[in-house]
């Protein structure tokens, strides 16, 4: 891992619950000061709704921000604990087949190339598809990677970049494959609430259908938690800004 200088951080964000408390842990014990995390909701209908006012109430005004957390892949060679940067990120509605490309890179210098040269050779440069609904069948993933030619997928990419973008703020995102293309996962759709919120009952219900690939989900998600731990340390070890 290389130790040269990166931009200031003003914030990282992550989805709430699970993927927030991974952050957190791996900020913990830091040496120096670190950039507060905030809790976001689940999807991008959820973020466009809440973001602004969450960075307000936590009275930021941030010029460069990280979005950290997990995704699915959507190609054979990304395996569960792989660690991603994106660099563009491609948002398909649910109902219509056209997409809209966003480019995330600062006016001045790509923040995500520097945070992935951070990292060295761990990390892995992809194309992110956003959609509004958990891919949870292994046809529909390959089937999505290879129509839009996407490595990874994500439920609040897309809806970050959007909002962000037009405050003038650069974001980065940096990710951590939790389900590979090659599984079926359990459907998580309807345990999400409209607020972003995963619900307890009916994600059992959900694993209950499925044990087989409940088991399956629940392990690897514990593996990219872990790496997800362990990169945001990696990341902000010894953290000097620019």
């Amino acid at each position: 891992m290389s130790y040269e200088l990166i931009p200031k951080i003003d914030a990282i964000l992550a989805v709430r619950g699970a993927e927030y408390q991974a952050v957190c842990r791996g900020l913990k014990g830091a040496t120096t000061p670190t950039p507060p995390v905030v809790g976001i909701p689940m999807g991008s209908v959820a973020i466009r709704r809440e973001l602004p006012s969450l960075l307000e109430a936590k009275g930021l005004n941030p010029s460069r921000v990280v979005l950290m957390g997990l995704c699915g892949a959507l190609q054979p060679q990304y395996e569960v604990g792989d660690v991603v940067a994106c660099e563009s990120c491609l948002y398909v509605p649910e109902a219509g087949l056209e997409g809209k490309v966003v480019q995330h890179y600062s006016r001045d210098v790509a923040l995500t190339e520097i945070l992935a040269a951070r990292l060295g050779d761990r990390v892995h440069c992809v194309n992110c598809l956003t959609r509004d609904r958990a891919v949870c069948s292994a046809a529909q993933k390959r089937h999505l990677g290879e129509q839009y030619r996407a490595d990874v997928v994500d439920m609040e990419g897309y809806g970050i970049l959007e909002i962000l973008n037009q405050l003038d703020i650069t974001v980065a995102i940096l990710r951590v494959v939790s389900d590979d293309a090659q599984h079926d996962i359990p459907d998580l759709n309807a345990a999400i609430d409209s607020d972003g919120t995963l619900r307890s009952r009916p994600l059992m219900r959900s694993f209950l259908r499925n044990p087989l690939a409940a088991v399956r989900f629940i392990r690897s998600s514990l593996r990219g938690l872990k790496a997800l731990q362990a990169v945001t340390r990696e990341l902000f070890l010894g953290y000097t800004k620019l």
